[in-house]
């Protein structure tokens, strides 16, 4: 128990994409947000603004409105070669207006998992590809520990239901500049039921990402995010990314992240590269290499769309 302790407060501490720095009382369950999709990792986590695929039920829900058709995503990946993620999602368009996507992300092993399901929903106040869209992202969130490891008597074990709300907004001014934020965690809390410390509430604060991007400009996109720090034991911190299509089927991509509060600068390089047009461009297959103070590691996702 005091191993997995110590590893979900050291993930908690030193990943880039957690979206806040949780407030921990007697059992940690963290729900960190590590980032899922190639893409925008490959851009060093900037994408508030550009997200506009099924992953923006995870990085900006307003950015469901641009989705294309249906789609859907699987992914896997063990954080820290230590513990082990799986996220799986759709998304569709409703009508020129409304767009849907669905999610559920599970972590954690015998020791204490948690589960996430993802419901979002987001409209385009104009009906067009420009203006103002808005979304919501509703999570409801489950995790145990200790049912599914044989204990010894006296062990402490429990489980844990709870709510969290995330807001965002994206604002298409025309084809080449976009503005954005996101409200991550805006309402949460979480009700723990345990045999060592009862019943009890906790929540974690919010945060808040504002982003500016540029698209197509020279035939880049180029975005730079700023997470706003409102909580001492939220840092601030500044991602920048850029990426550029080439050839047709191949789009580059790189990323810089790291805090400007703090005891730690927690610096994070990225580069990336997308393969698009694949099936009749019903597959997209994004690949992203991260170079972090911790370890290094990559990401794959693949998005299927019709």
């Amino acid at each position: 128990m005091k191993k997995g302790f110590f590893i979900i407060l050291l993930i908690g501490y030193f990943i880039p994409f957690s979206a806040s720095g949780q407030g921990l009382s007697h059992i940690p369950a963290s729900f960190l947000d590590i980032g899922f999709g190639a893409r925008a990792l490959g851009m060093g986590g900037a994408c508030v603004a550009l997200s506009d695929d099924i992953y923006s039920l995870t990085w900006n829900p307003a950015g469901l409105t641009s989705t294309v058709g249906f789609q859907s995503t699987f992914s896997y990946t063990r954080q820290l070669d230590i513990i082990p993620y799986s996220f799986a999602a759709t998304s569709g368009r409703i009508d020129e207006y409304w767009a849907h996507g669905e999610g559920i992300i599970i972590s954690g092993d015998e020791l204490m998992r948690e589960m996430r399901g993802l419901v979002g929903l987001a409209r385009s106040l104009y009906g067009t590809i420009y203006g103002l869209s808005l979304g919501t992202t509703l999570e409801i969130r489950y995790a145990t520990f200790g049912k599914e490891q044989k204990s010894g008597e006296g062990a402490i074990v429990g489980e844990a239901y709870g709510l969290a709300l995330n807001l965002g907004a994206q604002y298409r001014y025309n084809k080449h500049f976009v503005l954005a934020a996101k409200i991550q965690d805006l309402f949460n809390v979480l009700n723990w039921s345990t045999t060592g410390y009862g019943s009890y509430f906790e929540n974690t604060p919010f945060s808040l990402y504002c982003g500016v991007a540029g698209q197509k400009i020279k035939n880049f996109n180029i975005e730079t995010d700023l997470r706003v720090s409102i909580f001492k034991d939220v840092p601030q911190r500044v991602y920048l990314g850029v990426e550029r299509p080439l050839f047709h089927y191949f789009i580059f991509r790189g990323g810089y992240a790291r805090n400007l509060t703090g005891r730690e600068a927690n610096l994070l390089y990225t580069v990336g590269i997308g393969f698009q047009n694949i099936w009749q461009d019903r597959i997209k297959l994004d690949f992203a290499y991260l170079i972090h103070d911790i370890q290094n590691y990559y990401r794959i996702s693949i998005v299927f769309q019709r």
